[in-house]
């Protein structure tokens, strides 16, 4: 009974259309990298990567027996790799591909987009709605999900009555309802963000200097 099985819908409210946007393109388009919660890449459409020092440049070998949402596979480079040149840090130029930005979009001869996420587009209505199909041709596996339906626009007084009346299966909750949500719904509360910056001033005329020892000497990844 506690196995996951395949089937079934899931029901999401969000108050901003253009957060419903971003949260379907997650799950339709796919980045050759992507940072886990210990910080660390992992791989997603490029299986490995190596640096050609040299030449300052990036070799990524891309997945094989990927499937487009149109039907089509997906058509690798000469060689099945992609290159980059960057003379920044690997961590640097990993994290940078993990952003959704970078996410691997092609245009199809009659003009849409498509991806290789879990997800595809199933309907859409501009600002109102998103409804996505689960991929059978995913080459992660297809997803236990059949459809994941994205309501936009909802206020949080239509959200919290939806919930209560099962008409939605995830909702946005102001922080001030917390407590006051019913015992037997799961709350899950994003970490506060703080953020410092550091103003470098100097009357020497070597402030950028000392951005540069003070850049050096924080260890970027440990605080991630």
């Amino acid at each position: 009974a506690r196995r996951p099985r395949y089937g079934g819908t899931l029901r999401v409210e969000l108050q901003s259309a253009e957060d419903a946007e971003r949260r379907a393109a997650s799950l339709q388009f796919e980045t050759l990298v992507r940072i886990d919660e210990k910080g660390e890449p992992r791989p997603v459409l490029a299986t490995s990567w190596i640096h050609d020092a040299a030449r300052h440049r990036w070799v990524f070998a891309l997945r094989r027996s990927v499937m487009l949402h149109s039907g089509a596979a997906w058509e690798l480079p000469p060689g099945g790799v992609m290159t980059f040149e960057d003379s920044r840090p690997i961590e640097d130029v990993l994290r940078d591909l993990a952003q959704p930005r970078k996410a691997i979009v092609v245009h199809t001869p009659d003009g849409k987009t498509v991806g290789t996420g879990p997800f595809r587009i199933a309907s859409e209505q501009a600002g109102r709605s998103i409804v996505l199909e689960a991929n059978d041709a995913y080459w992660g596996g297809r997803p236990y999900l059949d459809r994941i339906e994205i309501r936009a626009g909802r206020s949080p007084r239509e959200q919290a009555l939806d919930i209560e009346l099962g008409r939605a299966d995830v909702v946005e909750l102001p922080l001030a309802d917390v407590r006051r949500q019913q015992q037997d719904a799961r709350v899950l509360v994003t970490q506060p963000c703080r953020t410092l910056a550091l103003v470098v001033e100097s009357s020497r005329g070597d402030a950028e200097r000392v951005r540069d020892a003070l850049a050096l000497s924080i260890d970027r990844r440990a605080i991630n």
